[in-house]
């Protein structure tokens, strides 16, 4: 048996939207049927969709990775709950995965960082 391991090459953001807050983040992504999981990696908490167009499918057998939307906000330290309340949602609860292990996270966190695209409440 063979494996080998084949990272992308190259990361297109196509959506980059920097939240004020946590809870803002949050709150994006909650539904009456909880929350989606959220990452977390370079004190950034983020959540991102990966393009499924038919040419992001191809340009990823060739080592381009197209993420669709990546949203962001800081959060200095890595939490496994967050919880708060929201007058609609009532208890706001999601689950954050610690992705910082992960070379290719930690080098678009690191971009993001560096690079501070323009805040989405600006």
């Amino acid at each position: 048996m063979e494996i080998s391991y084949n990272p992308p090459k190259k990361t297109i953001l196509h959506e980059i939207y920097h939240f004020k807050t946590i809870e803002e983040l949050v709150k994006s992504r909650a539904s009456n049927d909880g929350t989606r999981n959220l990452f977390w990696a370079n004190g950034l908490l983020f959540v991102m969709y990966l393009s499924s167009s038919d040419k992001a499918k191809e340009q990823e057998l060739e080592g381009t990775l197209n993420i669709q939307f990546f949203d962001y906000v800081q959060m200095d330290n890595y939490k496994e709950i967050i919880e708060f309340e929201d007058n609609f949602f009532k208890l706001v609860k999601a689950r954050v995965i610690n992705y910082e292990f992960i070379p290719l996270f930690m080098e678009i966190t690191k971009w993001i960082k560096d690079n501070e695209p323009k805040k989405l409440w600006e």
